[in-house]
């Protein structure tokens, strides 16, 4: 059941909290916010201004930029708009979009993968890893899960 969440069920993840870092992250999300690693179709995401983002999700991907809550576009029931007017670039890693709503929660449309640059960007755990600093899927949706509020049908 989990791995149909996915659009391309042969990349289904397993744990992306793999070194001590993401562990740490892992623990704070799942005291703060009672986010499982790996998601569902129920759970609500509300902005601070208490309009609806999102209902369910794919997963929690723990990488070593902070921990970000994975989105299909589906899920997302906020109306998005870009952060910036000027066009992104072909060769951008995502295009930074915020709800309509004020809110000001950054949203990140993810557009390449990382799995070749090594370390986090500034503010992010150096680790040098062989497989990139994080499991992000171009297509999906990346948001901070501490600039949510979660709430649990």
């Amino acid at each position: 059941m989990q791995s149909q969440l996915f659009a391309n069920e042969a990349i289904a993840p397993g744990s992306t909290a793999i070194y001590p870092n993401r562990l740490r992250d892992k623990s704070r999300v799942e005291a703060a916010k009672n986010l499982a690693e790996f998601g569902d179709a129920i759970t609500e995401f509300h902005t601070k201004t208490g309009a609806i983002f999102a209902v369910g999700y794919v997963r929690v991907v723990y990488g070593d930029h902070g921990p970000y809550v994975e989105f299909k576009r589906e899920q997302i029931c906020a109306e998005l708009k870009r952060k910036f007017i000027r066009v992104v670039p072909a060769d951008a890693y995502y295009e930074w979009l915020e709800p309509v709503d004020g809110s000001g929660v950054k949203v990140y449309d993810q557009r390449r993968d990382v799995r070749h640059i090594k370390n986090a960007p500034k503010g992010g755990f150096a680790g040098n890893r062989a497989e990139g600093y994080a499991d992000y899927r171009p297509g999906m949706i990346y948001v901070s899960p501490f600039e949510l509020n979660v709430v649990k049908p």
